[in-house]
């Protein structure tokens, strides 16, 4: 692949047959023709393959796309990548001493359907020029290479590399790729990345033991949901053809663009979009000013209703959307999320750069808005899956799971590259994960209680709703009963949730004094959940577990839901 295209260039070349199951290699006659394609080829670059115009082809092959071939510029024999079929084929034909001087081919594709290659190469297919193609491969124009990728293909095996597991089946071209990193994968060590990424980790806070809790739960729960309040705001399901040019449309995506929480942590740091830069650094300024000046407006909201509302291929969508607001990829990228979370991640593409380089990828975002290379992105996060698992040891890994990991290890490798891990930077209390940052919530509300009250921090028992305890003896009393407890409310016994990844507020944790009339002091007090302590307020401990439990005994009885 080349830096200015992600996708591979495409070459033509004319074969009797198309047959990679049985010969994993393109070959020449004359090694100076083969020597002519090394020259101007780079590794994983295509070779589009038609029916040769002569009577050793099949009549329906003739001029016909076959298929496509993805080929390594390395020297080698024919005879090194054929199979025994393949070779008595040769000499069956009297073509021993052809083709010998070859290429290896990685992987292929067969083309499914039936296509002329001028309707394809109509600009670099000449048919005058049939021998020379053969010799020399020609590479086929911009124009040629769009209609080819939209080609439908499924994979194939090819003899001499490993068999072929799932693969591409019936679809275009294009998103052939997104399937290629699983071999790019297969020549890293991740569990070398692992450990770098858990030194890292642990010499900023903890180290990372799964997606629920420390660090990486204090910094990357909130995408599904920021998607949660995002998609609401959007309320793609209501929108009609109707709606498109009339700005509405525009206005609801830029309204789930522009969420920014007046509490907690629900801010949309996907995309880049206040304005304290300047409105020309926003990355949603094309939405903004469709929506002012109506230019361009009727264009975009097609395309965003195409998106949202059709089936229409999500490739084309995504560069002609991508052009029209001006090739913004975190904004291409969120837009996509919102669509499928469980297949379109978000993207900074610096700091993903950052990491795939770091774990051996040459895989490359930066300045690259556009299908091919956000489809590869993807398909690396989802080929990641698995490693993770295996590492971390834990069952099962979600797409969202991975980009947050890969996120949070760009991010310490940035504060390493600044000197703040040598430094001796630690995680404060705004990067504590979901449960260190519940006790730091209790305690901030222990303290907020007892001098709202008039009370005070004292030893002894002088006035009411005192704290009987040190900082240090609360924040280990509270993680004490949250351990006896084992994380779930002492009166109902539901499980508990943490700030941070919580889906429920009222199930957050409390502390509440068993003895309202007792202070905050060692043994009269339990955790329960929010809503629980709002309910109880100053009722008897007891009394209050009694009524609890006349609901339970209802409900059970079928007689109350509870």
């Amino acid at each position: 692949m080349h830096d200015s295209d992600p996708f591979p260039n495409i070459s033509l070349r004319s074969f009797f047959g198309f047959s990679p199951e049985e010969d994993g290699y393109i070959g020449w006659t004359k090694e100076a023709n083969r020597k002519h394609v090394m020259d101007k080829v780079a590794p994983g670059d295509l070779m589009m393959i038609y029916g040769a115009g002569s009577g050793s082809t099949s009549s329906s092959d003739v001029l016909k796309v076959l298929g496509f071939l993805q080929i390594d510029p390395t020297p080698i024999r024919d005879i090194d990548k054929s199979s025994v079929r393949g070779l008595e084929r040769k000499h069956q034909n009297g073509w021993a001493d052809k083709w010998t001087y070859a290429l290896p081919v990685r992987r292929a594709w067969r083309v499914t359907q039936a296509v002329r290659l001028d309707r394809v190469a109509s600009e670099t297919y000449q048919p005058e020029k049939g021998r020379a193609i053969a010799a020399w491969s020609p590479q086929i124009s911009a124009n040629d290479k769009e209609r080819a990728l939209g080609l439908r293909v499924t994979e194939v095996s090819v003899f001499g590399e490993p068999p072929l597991v799932g693969g591409l089946v019936d679809q275009p071209l294009r998103n052939a790729f997104r399937s290629s990193v699983d071999s790019e994968l297969g020549s890293i060590r991740f569990e070398a990345s692992f450990a770098r990424f858990q030194s890292l980790i642990a010499a900023f806070d903890q180290p990372f033991t799964g997606f629920d809790e420390g660090l990486i739960a204090a910094w990357e729960s909130y995408k599904p949901r920021v998607r949660e309040v995002a998609l609401t705001r959007l309320g793609a399901d209501s929108w009609t053809q109707d709606h498109v040019g009339s700005g509405g449309i525009v206005a609801k995506v830029i309204d789930a663009i522009e969420i920014q929480a007046t509490h907690g942590d629900l801010t949309n740091n996907m995309v880049f979009w206040q304005n304290r830069f300047g409105h020309a650094n926003r990355e949603h300024r094309a939405l903004i000013e469709a929506a002012a000046t109506g230019t361009g407006l009727k264009t975009i909201e097609e395309l965003l209703f195409q998106l949202y509302r059709t089936g229409r291929d999500e490739g084309e969508i995504f560069d002609e959307l991508s052009e029209a607001t001006g090739a913004k990829y975190p904004l291409m990228a969120y837009l996509f999320f919102l669509k499928d979370m469980d297949r379109f991640m978000p993207i900074q593409p610096t700091g993903f750069d950052r990491v795939f380089a770091e774990i051996g990828l040459g895989f490359r975002t930066l300045r690259s808005c556009n299908w091919e290379n956000y489809n590869q992105f993807n398909g690396i996060l989802d080929a990641l899956r698995d490693p993770i698992a295996k590492q971390a040891k834990l069952a099962y890994v979600r797409l969202i799971d991975a980009h947050s990991l890969m996120w949070l290890f760009a991010t310490l490798l940035r504060k390493e590259a600044k000197g703040d891990l040598a430094k001796g930077e630690k995680a404060d209390a705004r990067y504590l994960g979901a449960r260190e940052k519940s006790i730091a919530e209790i305690k901030y509300s222990v303290g907020k209680t007892v001098f709202n009250s008039n009370g005070q921090v004292v030893p002894t028992t002088v006035k009411n709703k005192e704290l009987h305890l040190s900082d240090t003896e609360l924040d280990k009393l509270i993680r004490d009963i949250l351990k006896i407890q084992e994380d779930r409310c002492a009166i109902t016994g539901l499980p508990l949730q943490f700030r941070g990844t919580q889906t429920d507020d009222n199930m957050l944790p409390s502390l509440d004094r068993i003895d309202s009339n007792g202070h905050y002091a060692l043994g009269n007090l339990q955790i329960v959940c929010r809503f629980i302590n709002f309910w109880k307020q100053a009722s008897d401990d007891g009394d209050f577990r009694r009524l609890v439990g006349v609901l339970r005994a209802q409900q059970s009885d079928n007689i109350l839901p509870l």
